[in-house]
């Protein structure tokens, strides 16, 4: 099992990073290590819960996804 956003080519066993964006599957690349396919799809993910978070009356809500989006960019850049 892979982590998420993470698949294997079958191919060429290179790993292939996606992330969901408005309901469909954003393909970021293929990568020859599962780690950095995975640092790839924290990356992109990161960007979105920012970019959703601009959206959000809530000040707690925002601050929330911020929070998240920090923490998923530290582990990507582990």
């Amino acid at each position: 099992s892979f982590p998420k956003g993470v698949s294997i080519n079958k191919r060429d066993g290179k790993f292939v990073a996606t992330v969901g964006r408005n309901g469909k599957r954003e393909y970021l690349g293929i990568f020859n290590s599962q780690e950095s396919a995975y640092s790839a799809y924290l990356l992109a993910k990161a960007a979105l819960i920012e970019s959703s978070s601009y959206g959000q009356s809530d000040p707690r809500v925002k601050c929330a996804m911020f929070e998240v989006s920090l923490k998923m960019r530290e582990e990507a850049n582990k």
